[in-house]
């Protein structure tokens, strides 16, 4: 079949279909052109992906020793390192841990606002999430359930997009739109 040039809203209709029905063959692999052109770009933000797991940890030592100081820093700086790397986070929900540790000291430190603006961009992410109560004190879970239902009492509001070049894919909580 043919396209015509102008066509931008059909080539990417028609992409985003055949992208569909290639993941669906068992016998044909779909690989990612950033990995086969760019393997620096895949490294570096691996790295930083590493740097981000390491401050979480060393934040989550120092969150359990108390010193809320030295932990919120940490928690920033893993916070940092994912967000450079968004597109290359493994799904492992180390970036929503962070955010979830961070409320958490913030809450600690007496800064309940503070900690509502990371816990809801952890909603935002993973509406179903929940703080683990075996870590977390009761404090913790009922200002992020707090947080849950002020969003979920939010008035629902329209999304419109433009791109340039016009016919970008919008995906919305996981599904093509």
């Amino acid at each position: 079949f043919a396209l015509g040039v102008d066509d931008l809203f059909a080539k990417v209709e028609v992409e985003h279909l055949a992208d569909e029905v290639l993941l669906r063959q068992p016998n044909l692999a779909v690989d990612d052109v950033e990995r086969l052109l760019g393997e620096s770009v895949v490294q570096e933000n691996e790295g930083r992906i590493v740097y981000g797991k390491k401050a979480l940890e060393e934040g989550k030592g120092a969150y359990e020793a108390l010193d809320l100081d030295t932990a919120q820093a940490k928690f920033a700086e893993a916070i940092q390192y994912y967000e450079q790397s968004m597109a290359y986070l493994p799904g492992d929900g180390s970036y929503e841990e962070s955010l979830l540790y961070m409320g958490a000291a913030a809450i600690l430190s007496g800064d309940a606002e503070t900690a509502k603006l990371y816990f809801r961009r952890i909603l935002t992410l993973q509406p179903d999430m929940t703080p683990d109560s075996s870590v977390f004190p009761p404090m913790i879970s009922e200002a992020f359930e707090e947080t849950r239902n002020e969003m979920n009492n939010l008035p629902m509001s329209t999304l419109k997009v433009t791109s340039d070049p016009p016919a970008a894919e919008v995906y919305v909580n996981g599904t093509y739109r």
